[in-house]
């Protein structure tokens, strides 16, 4: 299981993805270090299991928009897998 961590590149905001589900969005300064550790170990993902990507402009618009993430990943216009 990969942990997918999406970022809108215009304003830094992330969407953290386990199994193709929201776990978590927001600022990066809002990730602490212990909320990395308790992902880590809640759904023991390793670094080599984290992937990290921008969103695409179509995907980048809509959550402008919207204000936020969608709660599953194929709600996403792009291939982020």
């Amino acid at each position: 299981m990969k942990l997918l961590i999406l970022e809108v590149p215009s304003d830094g905001w992330l969407g953290i993805f386990f199994n193709g589900e929201i776990i978590d969005q927001g600022e990066p300064r809002s990730f602490r270090p212990d909320f990395w550790i308790d992902v880590a170990h809640r759904y023991k993902v390793h670094s080599k299991d984290v992937v990290y990507k921008d969103v695409n402009e179509e995907d980048e618009d809509r959550i402008s928009k919207v204000g936020c993430f969608p709660n599953r990943l194929d709600e996403l216009i792009g291939d982020y897998i």
